[in-house]
């Protein structure tokens, strides 16, 4: 399956594809926090899911490499996930919004996009690669380990909310080694 997938950087003209994989990504997130957490949404956000997304999303088009990376998943004609990765602050980078539509899991769709943005991270000459993953993301964590990272506390640039990092998993991959 991955042999027909496509990484597409994201451009203005994919607003609408990325505000929809946005949105979906964040009912997800949000679905579980609340049902999880108990925390609420707007509570959360100060605003609706929708209001952030639309807030956030011109972000994720503007910021180009070799500080930020933000592709589309294509298979075919159909867009399925999104991912990329930041470079914060301090040097080190950030792997950001992995996120694939609940039939394109389980199949190395996130592996793959993972792996080339590891890649893409150490020829820059990244120390260290961090992310942050929800509780309820067993199967992403899972992932991430056997990718090579490990547990870390809370590093410096997380987007984490401060109500969320106690229940909120760190890790870092440090590209020192292999």
């Amino acid at each position: 399956m991955p042999d027909q997938i496509q990484f597409v950087a994201a451009a203005a003209q994919h607003h609408s594809v990325i505000l929809q994989l946005q949105r979906d990504y964040f009912a997800w997130i949000m679905h579980h926090i609340e049902s999880d957490l108990g925390i609420r949404p707007k509570d959360l956000l100060g605003m609706t899911v929708d209001a952030y997304v639309q807030q956030m999303q011109a972000e994720l088009c503007v910021h180009t490499p070799p500080e930020h990376w933000f592709y589309l998943i294509r298979h075919g004609d159909q867009f399925i996930g999104n991912g990329g990765m930041r470079r914060l602050p301090n040097g080190d980078f950030e792997i950001k919004r992995v996120y694939l539509q609940s039939a394109w899991r389980g199949k190395g769709i996130a592996a793959k996009l993972l792996r080339d943005l590891i890649q893409q991270a150490r020829q820059q000459d990244a120390r260290r690669i961090c992310l942050d993953t929800g509780p309820f993301m067993h199967a992403a964590q899972s992932l991430y380990r056997h990718l090579g990272f490990q547990p870390c506390a809370a590093y410096p640039g997380s987007e984490v909310p401060a109500i969320l990092a106690p229940h909120w998993m760190f890790m870092q991959l440090d590209c020192s080694v292999g």
